[in-house]
């Protein structure tokens, strides 16, 4: 047959070899795999009968840390001012106001020469009330 070896397969057979070949080894191994093969083509196959555009599609909501700032702000209570004697000669800073994230020593009552302790602590509650009524 004009110099081919006649051992030799036309292109058309190979081909057919080859695709049976292929089909073969699907099936073979979507049985041995219980079937995943066989729905792995389905779901990439499937044809949803919803529309699908993009704008249909609701984006995957993306985790973002909180910052700083909404981290104290979270973490913040009511003022909570109580007497603490600071012990430095000074009675107008013996109270300390709190939140849960600032802390600090408000000058009260200071047109009093000498302030006792019961004073302090009717200033300093007065002065939480007036720090939780906002701005």
């Amino acid at each position: 047959m004009g110099g081919r070896n006649s051992n030799e397969l036309p292109w058309i057979a190979r081909a057919l070899m080859v695709i049976g070949l292929v089909v073969g080894l699907l099936v073979f191994f979507n049985v041995w795999s219980g079937g995943t093969l066989l729905r792995f083509f389905e779901a990439a196959t499937a044809v949803s009968t919803e529309s699908s555009s993009p704008a249909d599609i609701a984006p995957e909501p993306v985790f973002e840390a909180p910052s700083e700032t909404e981290i104290d702000e979270a973490m913040r209570a009511p003022w909570d001012c109580y007497y603490e004697p600071s012990f430095n000669e000074d009675w107008h800073d013996d109270v300390v106001c709190v939140d849960g994230v600032e802390s600090f020593r408000p000058r009260l009552l200071p047109e009093s020469g000498f302030v006792t302790e019961d004073e302090m602590r009717a200033a300093g509650e007065a002065y939480e009330v007036e720090l939780n009524a906002g701005p």
